[in-house]
């Protein structure tokens, strides 16, 4: 609830912008290029008006097409920096980096979609040389294929859909000490609490930060995401995000605040906030397998269910609405027509048309579209 007031009273505008304009857009683009074109030509029974209103169809869908692109863009929201600019440079040279480095060299990336989580708990076991590990080619690696079979944690996670904050933590926990906090945790999530815990774990090559975020306030790419955590500048309060879709976003320095607000957001998956994750080494055979989460698989079913009534019932308007207005259309040109010519069907061999127009004389009602205009 605080995280929606924030956003209401505007302390992050672009977020609200695309909120606003990003997921109204695509539904528009749907329903134009889908229900549009499909009433116009079920609707208006005059061949010059099907087309032209068929034309204005496609190109308002196609503003819209423009539109949805430009409110899903790529930029990156203000105070964020490139790793390789000269500012990102600076701040590396000056940060506390202990661990980070290994970990920005083995930065895993995400193989698919929804495997950020397995992608990021890599990265942090390759860096920190966890073991014992699976082989590839002859040599201790772990990879988002095997990691799930090594720990022994396939029969309970499902990466398909994603994976929460605990579940990472859960998956970490059998070659790691695993902490979970969320940021809605009391006393314990707050931005100066991350910002101690950045602290101390940049001071310890034998810990590891990463993070559960939303995307919205930091790339302008909404959803949730979990990526490493490289370093830590206290001159800027900024700290090295590790991004691990690497054929989207480089490594990036993003401020505290900006990084708070953003772990600082609902999981709809879990129903909690999300937050960061505190790992450890612990020696061989020590670690301590946290519970086993909660699969929020049946929360996801039950969400896209939800969506995808949502979008039947905005259809179904739209549509019911659309076809009012084609209707009065319709029965507009009706109107318009000579009345000289309302009694003639085509078995007549005409075709109606408006006033004006004068009609030729057809061999059959399979020539009824030839006529002459004046």
């Amino acid at each position: 609830v605080e995280h929606w007031k924030e956003l209401c009273l505007g302390q992050d505008l672009l977020s609200i912008r695309l909120l606003v304009l990003r997921f109204p857009l695509r539904i528009l683009l749907l329903l134009l290029f889908l229900l549009a074109p499909l009433k116009h030509c079920a609707m208006i029974s005059h061949q010059h008006a099907q087309v032209s209103s068929m034309r204005r169809a496609m190109w308002i869908g196609a503003a819209v097409v423009l539109l949805s692109f430009a409110a899903a863009d790529s930029t990156y929201t203000p105070g964020v920096v490139d790793l390789d600019t000269e500012d990102g440079t600076e701040r590396l040279q000056r940060s506390a980096t202990e661990g980070g480095i290994a970990v920005l060299a083995r930065l895993e990336t995400q193989t698919q979609q929804s495997w950020c989580g397995l992608a990021t708990i890599c990265t942090v076991f390759n860096a920190l040389h966890i073991t014992p590990a699976p082989e590839l080619h002859g040599l201790p690696w772990w990879t988002q294929e095997s990691l799930l079979e090594a720990t022994g944690t396939e029969a309970d996670v499902h990466p398909q859909m994603g994976l929460t904050l605990d579940q990472v933590s859960y998956i970490a926990s059998y070659r790691m000490a695993s902490q979970a906090v969320h940021a809605s945790d009391e006393g314990r999530g707050s931005v100066s609490q991350l910002r101690e815990d950045l602290i101390a774990v940049f001071q310890n090559s034998s810990r590891a930060i990463t993070v559960n975020f939303d995307r919205l306030f930091i790339t302008s790419k909404s959803g949730g995401h979990h990526s490493p955590l490289c370093a830590y500048d206290s001159v800027s309060d900024s700290v090295l995000l590790a991004d691990v879709t690497r054929y989207k976003f480089p490594p990036m320095w993003v401020p505290l605040e900006t990084l708070h607000a953003a772990v600082n957001t609902p999981d709809s998956a879990s129903g909690l906030n999300r937050g960061w994750l505190l790992l450890s080494m612990l020696p061989d055979g020590q670690a301590q397998p946290l519970p086993t989460p909660e699969d929020p698989i049946w929360n996801i079913a039950i969400m896209a269910a939800a969506a995808a009534l949502a979008v039947f019932v905005v259809g179904a308007c739209c549509g019911g609405c659309i076809a009012c207005l084609m209707r009065r259309r319709s029965a507009r040109l009706k109107d318009n027509l000579d009345p000289e010519l309302t009694g003639l069907g085509k078995g007549d061999g005409v075709q109606l048309l408006p006033k004006g127009w004068k009609v030729g004389k057809v061999a059959s009602p399979l020539d009824a579209d030839r006529f002459i205009g004046v």
